[in-house]
């Protein structure tokens, strides 16, 4: 006899089978989704059978709700059952997911999606607001996740845009399957403490925005180790409110700008969380910034809607001038 969770982890595993199967005749949406994954079509065959391949291309759809609403409506499925779905991908209750529907595709203000750190600690003032992305904007990820991998015996190699795949064992020189990648990633969360710092010209460039505009740090990190981030990033002098999130960025953008008449800019490193700030608060700056140039030199196209940021100073100009040009409508 079955237990249930065998029975969800087929459901999962059927689902995504009929996203891959409905995404192969939407070439358009395949293209995106091997740019954000950094994979080919030959590697996209390979993984199929693959539950760690497939719970991330649920993440994929639940990430961008016109393409989950597309395959609903193209497949008969619900936008339930897909997240059901993708819960069940990583072995946690849908508490951690969310769910949208076509009823509620937007946030309301102070609405906060599961998987996140709860927002009333927040106080905005009547300025403009900056929402950044930690890793890899504020602090440097990828190099110090580098060092952490040594220490334990693996190491990342710069060979796509991807950590799956790419973090192998240093004496065999084999990729590290993906229930190993998260339980490193799971250890390396938890001593960030002791592996990260400052991205170059961060702390001085967020010293001087913070004068005339409200910021917020959004982490797409496990809430658990919320506490952790926060100390580290006190030790920096970076003491702006920070937000948690294990889900789509766009409702806690939404949630947190509360369509207010002011102009908001979105700092991140990774174009699903782009696009889905884009479909929350048309409004807003998307700006692509990355510390580490190796891996950014792999990074896909960011599209029309996303311009590149070269360095924080780069990235401030723009900020200063968008906040300048809202002003003036």
């Amino acid at each position: 006899m079955q237990s249930q969770k065998d029975t969800s982890a087929q459901d999962a595993e059927s689902t995504a089978i009929a996203v891959l199967a409905w995404l192969a005749g939407e070439p358009e949406l395949l293209s995106r989704f091997l740019s954000l994954t950094g994979m080919d079509p030959a590697g996209l065959r390979a993984a199929a059978g693959d539950r760690g391949f497939l719970s991330g291309l649920l993440d994929f759809l639940m990430g961008h709700e016109p393409t989950l609403m597309a395959f609903c409506e193209a497949t008969g499925a619900t936008p339930e059952r897909v997240g059901a779905g993708a819960c069940a991908a990583v072995g946690r209750g849908c508490c951690g997911r969310l769910v949208m529907t076509a009823q509620s595709n937007i946030v309301p203000p102070g609405i906060v999606p599961p998987g996140t750190v709860p927002l009333d600690h927040i106080r905005l003032a009547d300025r403009p607001l900056l929402v950044c992305d930690v890793d890899e904007v504020v602090l440097e990820y990828l190099s110090p996740l580098d060092a952490f991998l040594r220490s334990r015996g693996h190491e990342l190699l710069p060979r796509s845009f991807r950590l799956h795949g790419n973090i192998v064992d240093s004496q065999t020189g084999e990729a590290v399957l993906d229930a190993a990648i998260k339980a490193l990633q799971e250890d390396f969360f938890a001593t960030q403490d002791e592996w990260q710092k400052p991205a170059e010209l961060a702390v001085e460039t967020l010293a001087a925005l913070g004068k005339d505009a409200d910021i917020v740090f959004l982490t797409a990190m496990p809430p658990r180790h919320a506490e952790v981030r926060r100390r580290l990033l006190h030790r920096f002098g970076l003491d702006f409110p920070m937000v948690a999130t294990e889900t789509a960025k766009g409702p806690v953008v939404r949630a947190l700008h509360g369509g207010r008449p002011l102009p908001l800019a979105f700092v991140d490193d990774i174009h699903s969380n782009h696009h889905s700030v884009r479909e929350h608060v048309p409004d807003a700056l998307l700006l692509r910034l990355m510390a580490n140039q190796v891996f950014l030199a792999m990074a896909p196209d960011p599209g029309e809607h996303i311009i590149p940021a070269h360095d924080w100073r780069d990235a401030e100009r723009r900020i200063r001038a968008h906040f300048e040009s809202f002003a003036g409508r």
